[in-house]
């Protein structure tokens, strides 16, 4: 019987025993009352379930699916408490998580959290969506593995497992697979400690090794043992030599940390695609190809946008992308964009001689940009105002389609106007999407403040009111006077 089978039975038997348990309060749920109660509930049990609310619409409906999903954990699976944050109250507490969106939900394993990968489609049939994920979480994370049959049908499905080929379980680095285990979904990850299976695969000292079924291929990890470097080795090796680009892959470039980008865009070609899986072969684990089908550009752009890659119907040419730490995505652009493997080679090559400077892109520069109270910046106008350290620079960091920077715009724009008369501070917004800067923006909108004098900038994390704003002022230009 094959595990998805059994995990179907195991949620369908606790439906079927526990129907009675749709329980419409919180009497199996601790409400949190203050972060020091929060460390000691996570340190007291071994299993915890945390469910993360606000005020909103969408935490409201959540509530009482919440309630029904306690009263089955509380029969089925006792050893897991439940805990209840609003995160209006204690944020701290939720910042520890980074949870994208609320409601949400944590689920932590000896204090190790893994937050459910919650979309609004889940605001109904909680019980259902979040039992199966974690019993997969609370059950064993790496599964033994016996005999060479058992070991071949694993490998053989069309998924990625990976294989632990260690004798012992109890070292360092194989408790660093472990939690890589527990933070990772869509991937086996089994453990061969008979070295007589060993040879079978041709593994002659502790290795680990992805499996990868879809296309037949497997690769050995070369260390070092810790969860981020594990993690980005299963990023990088579960994907195909090339990537044909859609919506599950959006976030490629926060994952894969130790390899470039090429990204290529032009309308299917068959012959066309052949050629650049051939570049792309040699180039496996240092550079990760996305080939991105511009016949229905429409259905792919918006990424692309963000990264400032211009993507039109029937779009040919293509880009070198690096991660820089600290800065970001950097983009680099060929002189000449003809889609071609001899043009991308020698791109390629220019690349790894470090021949080629990073592509900026910036918008115009608006007419009267200074004359208002509110700067409107530009890349070079950004560069020009921040290097101006006679003045303390305040900046918003802005997308045109982010409804939270389209809330703040008018009180922006009245604390520019409140400011107008001081000459010791500019106030100023940038569309951080249009614009190249080198400074990673984490989302939006992003507010910076830098101190008269200073090169680095103070992040602004309180309330978005123009009484916030101007606390936030006035205590920096406060300490400034005080230091003269």
């Amino acid at each position: 019987m094959t595990t998805s089978i059994v995990s179907f039975l195991a949620v369908l038997t606790i439906f079927v025993v526990y129907t009675n348990a749709w329980v419409t309060s919180d009497q199996y749920i601790t409400r949190i009352e203050d972060e020091e109660q929060y460390k000691q509930f996570i340190i007291d049990n071994k299993f915890s379930l945390v469910f993360f609310v606000d005020k909103s619409k969408r935490s409201k409906e959540f509530t009482p699916e919440c309630f029904k999903l306690s009263g089955i954990l509380h029969d089925s699976e006792p050893d897991v408490k439940m805990a209840w944050v609003d995160i209006q109250k204690y944020p701290d507490i939720g910042r520890k998580y980074s949870i994208p969106t609320m409601p949400g939900i944590v689920f932590l394993r000896e204090e190790r959290p893994s937050i459910y990968p919650y979309t609004s489609k889940d605001l109904t049939d909680v019980s259902e969506k979040v039992i199966p994920w974690l019993l997969k979480k609370k059950g064993t994370l790496v599964k033994t593995i016996k005999s060479t049959k058992i070991a071949k049908l694993i490998t053989e499905p069309l998924k990625i497992s990976l294989i632990a080929f260690f004798r012992n379980t109890n070292s360092r680095e194989f408790r660093a697979i472990k939690h890589t285990a527990y933070d990772t979904t869509n991937i086996g990850f089994y453990t061969i400690q008979d070295q007589s299976i060993w040879s079978e695969y041709k593994i002659y000292k502790e290795s680990l090794v992805l499996f990868n079924s879809e296309t037949w291929q497997s690769f050995t990890f070369d260390g070092p043992y810790d969860i981020d470097s594990i993690k980005n080795f299963i990023h990088t090796f579960a994907l195909k030599d090339i990537v044909e680009w859609e919506q599950k892959y959006t976030y490629i470039f926060n994952q894969v940390r130790d390899a470039d980008f090429v990204v290529v865009f032009f309308p299917r070609n068959k012959q066309r695609l052949k050629g650049l899986e051939e570049l792309a072969k040699p180039k496996r684990g240092k550079i990760v190809f996305i080939y991105v089908d511009t016949i229905h550009a429409a259905a792919v752009s918006a990424p692309f946008k963000t990264l400032k890659m211009p993507v039109e119907n029937y779009t040919e040419t293509f880009r070198y992308v690096k991660v820089e730490e600290n800065i970001g995505l950097q983009q680099y652009k060929p002189k000449d964009e003809s889609v071609t493997v001899d043009n991308i080679k020698a791109f390629i090559e220019q690349m790894e001689k470090g021949d080629v400077e990073p592509h900026k892109v910036s918008q115009a520069v608006p007419d009267g940009w200074n004359d208002k109270p509110m700067k409107t910046l530009v890349r070079d106008t950004f560069i020009e105002v921040i290097g101006d350290k006679t003045k303390s620079r305040f900046v918003e960091f802005y997308a045109p389609w982010c409804g939270h920077c389209k809330k703040l715009s008018p009180i922006w724009q009245e604390l520019a106007e409140k400011y107008e008369d001081n000459k010791d501070v500019v106030i100023g917004a940038i569309d951080a999407t249009s614009n190249d800067l080198d400074i990673k923006i984490g989302g939006y909108p992003t507010l910076q403040f830098y101190p008269k004098g200073a090169d680095e900038p103070v992040q602004f994390d309180g309330e978005r009111t123009l009484e916030g704003l101007s606390s936030f002022i006035e205590k920096y230009a406060k300490s400034e006077k005080d230091e003269l």
